[in-house]
């Protein structure tokens, strides 16, 4: 007779306790790079104020940066709502830098740019893309879900 109980299955009164899976290394890759995009989002946003940004914007950039890093920890340790959190922000985040990028690409390729801006402002474009497909990929492939569960 099975019962489950919180810590483990109970099978014919004996308690068995199913490990958890191994961190994949997925998950070490997509901390790391979700680590340090926080960080460099962090890092921007403090320098903000230096560029003529408005406060507000600092502070949202800044809490988005922390936020960002909270929830890595938290899927890092194996949390799935930890995950499903940071990828929203991951989204949000890299999204809205695909966003602007966007119209700028169109501006530089009409001539008014060079070809210096116009390089970083597709390798902008590419970075932020690879790191969202790499996100997703990384965290909802078979061993992750297996992690997260």
């Amino acid at each position: 007779m099975m019962e489950s109980t919180s810590g483990g299955t109970r099978i014919m009164g004996e308690v068995v306790t199913l490990a958890k899976p191994k961190r994949p290394f997925s998950v070490w890759l997509a901390a790391t790079i979700n680590t340090v995009l926080a960080i460099i989002l962090l890092a921007t946003s403090f320098k903000g104020g230096d560029w003529g940004v408005s406060a507000p914007r600092v502070a949202f950039w800044a809490l988005l940066g922390l936020a960002i890093w909270i929830s890595t920890l938290s899927a890092w340790w194996g949390s799935r709502q930890g995950r499903n959190v940071m990828l929203a922000l991951m989204t949000f985040y890299l999204g809205s830098v695909l966003l602007a990028v966007m119209p700028l690409i169109g501006a530089a390729r009409e001539g008014l740019g060079n070809d210096a801006i116009m390089l970083r402002l597709v390798g902008r474009l590419a970075f932020s893309l690879a790191c969202l497909v790499a996100n997703w990929w990384l965290l909802l492939a078979k061993r992750p879900r297996a992690f997260f569960a």
